[in-house]
């Protein structure tokens, strides 16, 4: 079973947090993951594990670090894989809590933004998509997603 534990997610998104200032943190990762497990085709891992961190790259600790965050964010990867492929399963987004007026509040920017950037590997299709009048099925992913869609809701 490639679901991670609780731990696993905390030393995750611990790791991501130590290797740069502008990496992704834990609800982006999950977003930006789970864009890529349900775009038109497969997408190499050696071709979007560096979207991850900043511009530097990784600073981790050791070698042995770095394999450990890449390991989990393979595993997590093919959880949601798996969680959108299995009849019945559920695909529960990691998103960040907010409170307000003393209960908590989902915040779904952070996972929006994630999903987003993984979409950037299918300009083409998305185009083709929003020309056949399916773009609104991304507008939520818009709207929390991008700077744009942010500066709407903060206007709203």
């Amino acid at each position: 079973d490639p679901r991670l534990t609780d731990a696993e997610l905390d030393q995750l998104a611990q790791l991501l947090a130590s290797t740069g200032e502008e990496a992704m943190d834990l609800a982006m990762l999950d977003g930006f993951l789970t864009g890529l497990a349900v775009g038109p085709e497969f997408i190499d891992p050696e071709e979007w594990l560096a979207l991850l961190w900043d511009e530097e790259g990784p600073a981790f600790a050791s070698e042995a670090e770095a394999e450990q965050c890449i390991a989990l964010c393979l595993r997590q990867y093919d959880a949601i894989v798996d969680a959108l492929d299995a009849p019945g399963e559920t695909l529960t987004p990691i998103f960040y809590e907010s409170e307000t007026e003393g209960e908590p509040s989902p915040m779904a920017s952070e996972w929006c933004a994630g999903f987003m950037t993984a979409l950037e590997f299918w300009k083409t299709q998305l185009k083709v998509m929003e020309k056949a009048g399916k773009g609104e099925l991304l507008a939520p992913m818009r709207l929390f997603g991008t700077e744009k869609g942010l500066r709407k809701l903060e206007g709203a």
